[in-house]
């Protein structure tokens, strides 16, 4: 998928007059090929759809209307989530002449996305934010959400395509990892058993976001946070991937793909805001075992993150997008520097969670 404009079928089909806009590309999305699109009443978003990554685009949609509905039914907050449109047809997307599938959402007046908090009260907005999304949808009856992704954050599927990928994988890429691998592999089974923990049958499946990095949350020009985006793997999961993986990108003030893996460390105060803003919303609602989780799901969903990106590497890059030929290398080591910095003061973490929440 290179596309550089929109179609003009697709402004048709949304009834928006393409000689009175103005569009151009937008945000730094590794999935879907998104577009900031002015006109003189309103700005949109439009997005078309990454295909091989959802192919079930009616599910994806209906997940997505059905979501934002409810939030916005139960909540008396303005953008208290995203506002999606649907086609003059009544479509929840559009299906353009090349095959390609669009949607449309509402473009929230000065909101803008970071790839990094800039501040403690930056990672306390993220968390906040992320804890109401949680606590709106608490009594969300998970069972009507379709499952996206199966396995999304399983450890033992994507430790299984991890092994099919280093099966199939040219020598050199595996010659290149081969540091990596060796380092990985012999903390894989701890982390099975605890993604087997969070999978158990008498754990609560909650609606949860499933990708709720620091880029997943939107703030005002006050550096305030509003709503929870990007919304496609909204589905029945665990509350420890969301908080694992929020702090995996808000508590780490390095870039996802540092190249210097020497200097990568989360930073505690950043953590702390955090768990400051999230877990007020959900003290009452967490269960004692998903307490007990809290202060391991940032390592574990770093290691998941950083497996990804090996993966792919392996795979020779069909998933992430890549700006050169080894950057999903540098993004795995960069995430697994940082697994291991969470591993190691895991009971910093620890104390922080349990003093905010006793």
């Amino acid at each position: 998928m290179g596309l550089s404009v929109i179609p003009h079928d697709v402004f048709v089909a949304y009834g928006i007059d393409e000689a009175l806009s103005q569009s151009q590309p937008h945000g730094s999305g590794h999935i879907h090929h998104t577009f900031c699109v002015k006109t003189l009443e309103r700005n949109y978003i439009f997005q078309c759809i990454n295909q091989k990554i959802f192919p079930d685009v009616d599910a994806l949609m209906e997940n997505l209307f059905h979501v934002t509905c409810y939030i916005t039914n139960c909540s008396t907050l303005k953008n208290s989530t995203l506002r999606f449109f649907k086609t003059i047809n009544g479509g929840s997307y559009y299906t353009d002449c090349q095959g390609e599938y669009w949607r449309v959402m509402e473009m929230i007046p000065y909101a803008v996305t970071y790839d990094k908090a800039l501040s403690a009260e930056m990672a306390f907005e993220a968390g906040k934010i992320l804890g109401k999304f949680h606590f709106l949808l608490r009594n969300f009856p998970s069972k009507e959400l379709h499952i996206i992704l199966p396995g999304f954050h399983q450890l033992e599927v994507r430790w299984h395509d991890f092994i099919l990928a280093m099966k199939k994988a040219k020598p050199e890429r595996l010659r290149e990892a081969g540091n990596l691998i060796q380092s990985i592999t012999s903390v894989s089974i701890d982390e099975i058993a605890f993604s087997n923990k969070i999978y158990h049958s008498a754990t609560p499946r909650r609606v949860v976001h499933n990708d709720p990095k620091i880029n997943n949350v939107l703030f005002d020009q006050h550096l305030k946070g509003i709503c929870m985006i990007d919304l496609d793997t909204v589905m029945p999961g665990s509350y420890l991937h969301d908080f694992g993986d929020a702090l995996r990108t808000t508590a780490n003030p390095f870039e996802e793909d540092e190249p210097d893996i020497s200097l990568i460390q989360f930073d505690s105060n950043l953590l702390k805001a955090y768990c400051e803003g999230y877990l007020p919303h959900l003290k009452n609602v967490l269960t004692n075992d998903e307490i007990d989780g809290l202060p391991h799901a940032p390592a574990h969903m770093t290691f998941i993150i950083g497996l990804r990106f090996l993966t792919d590497y392996l795979n020779e890059d069909v998933y992430f997008r890549i700006d050169h030929s080894k950057h999903n290398l540098q993004r795995a080591k960069a995430q697994f520097a940082l697994y291991h910095d969470f591993v190691m003061r895991e009971k910093e973490i620890k104390r922080i969670i349990h003093s905010l929440i006793n």
